[in-house]
């Protein structure tokens, strides 16, 4: 419903989404024209829309705040990159995930909006390296300025059994690697000294 509808079926005393679903009056037929039926099905929750029951799998995560002034004192901006650092760490947590690259997202005043990332050397859930490594780029861009928005975001987030799989992996890979090196080598060694067993 669109913006110059919407303010016919206020006029009309359609308020909400219930109001609409029980709605049989003529004057709101009139408004609404031949999709009439369509909405009010759509405000009863009747419809072919597929609804993915599925488990919320996210790729990425991150957390925002436009500020209600711009804003320029350093303490309350990185009280603001604290809180979307924990709120981010929560919600890889409640996915069971991790990730090694954090965004540091902002908004200048006059709506410039940038934003740098930085990679960790672990793969983590932990608030406490999110807002080390988010305080690393702010301090870097940081020179007075006001902003206008500031936001958290991490890349590379992978579920912390993937995470498992593939360290295994790599430890199996480098375990192999090592021993496909040594054996050779000890067995030159004990041949060279007469012992062929």
């Amino acid at each position: 419903i669109g913006k110059k509808t919407a303010p016919k079926l206020i006029e009309a005393g359609i308020l909400t989404i219930g109001d609409l679903a029980k709605c049989d009056d003529e004057k709101i037929k009139d408004i609404l024209g031949s999709s009439f039926y369509d909405f009010r099905d759509m405000a009863k929750g009747k419809g072919s829309s597929f609804v993915d029951a599925r488990e919320f799998n996210p790729k990425s995560i991150s957390s925002e705040r436009t500020f209600l002034t711009d804003e320029e004192n350093y303490e309350d901006i990185s009280s603001m990159i604290y809180t979307c650092c924990k709120e981010i760490a929560n919600e890889c947590q409640r996915h069971h995930k991790v990730s090694s690259c954090v965004v540091l997202k902002w908004r200048t005043p006059d709506f410039v909006t940038k934003s740098k990332r930085i990679s960790l050397n672990v793969f983590t859930d932990e608030v406490s390296l999110f807002e080390k490594a988010a305080m690393s780029i702010f301090d870097s861009i940081y020179h007075n300025q006001a902003f206008r928005l500031i936001g958290v975001g991490l890349e590379r987030v992978i579920d912390k059994e993937e995470l498992k799989k593939e360290e295994k992996k790599k430890f199996l890979e480098e375990l192999k690697s090592n021993l496909e090196i040594k054996v050779p080598l000890l067995y030159l060694d004990e041949v060279k000294n007469g012992n062929k067993d």
